[in-house]
């Protein structure tokens, strides 16, 4: 059968070019409100490093595929409780278990290279005990930076119908204080959004007409400047 990674039918396309070829580096000063929350740029990944960037997420891989989102952020709030704001473990929903990655927004940059230190290179018994595993964790940037990007990326994605079905497997965000909140709703994407408003405003200029014509009067002009005929 097969294993949790091999599965076709992941949820990881959110950010599946991670585990392809390109990723994005943030923009803003090192713990910036602009670096954890800035948009990023594409570059080739074989050009990028670990560190030296102005990074606040991270891909950890190499997670056993039975490691709970529970156990992740245990694992996490050891020794870095307060210092990430995001968490998102990917579940393939065929197989119910994670697809072997997980992506963390930190506060900082300090944050990120702290996370770094502590968890790329290290045996997975060590850093993530609780299963029996030979694998290596291994840190790289993520594709997307930063916490409103990461939050906004999975708020308009197909995964979270089934996300909001299985509480388990949503994503978190947290306090400063390192304790969780609500993940927020999810919310259309821009171009959804902008011809739900466009119907909206059609309708309603056709009402419009419609009344103008059984008044006897000139119907007004519609949104795009033109009168309705």
């Amino acid at each position: 059968p097969l294993s949790c990674a091999d599965d076709a039918r992941c949820c990881a396309d959110w950010q599946a070019s991670d585990a392809a070829e390109s990723t994005s580096v943030g923009e803003g000063a090192p713990g910036s409100d602009s670096e954890s929350r800035g948009s990023g740029r594409s570059v080739s990944k074989g050009d990028l490093p670990r560190t030296g960037g102005e990074y606040t997420t991270a891909m950890l891989r190499n997670i056993p595929n039975k490691y709970t989102r529970e156990m992740l952020v245990n694992q996490l709030d050891r020794r870095l409780k307060g210092q990430y704001d995001f968490l998102y473990l990917p579940i393939d929903f065929k197989n119910k278990c994670n697809v072997g990655y997980a992506f963390i927004n930190f506060c900082t940059n300090e944050s990120y290279e702290r996370f770094l230190k502590l968890f790329n290179s290290v045996h997975v018994s060590d850093c993530l005990p609780g299963l029996n595993s030979w694998k290596v964790a291994e840190v790289t940037p993520a594709r997307v930076q930063g916490h409103e990007a990461n939050v906004q990326r999975l708020r308009t994605s197909a995964v979270m119908a089934e996300l909001l079905e299985n509480p388990e497997w949503m994503p978190m965000v947290f306090n400063t204080d390192g304790s969780p909140r609500p993940f927020p709703p999810p919310s259309p994407p821009q171009g959804e959004q902008r011809s739900k408003k466009a119907r909206r405003e059609g309708r309603e200029d056709r009402g419009l007409a419609v009344k103008a014509k059984a008044a006897g009067r000139a119907p007004p002009p519609g949104r795009s400047g033109r009168s309705w005929q």
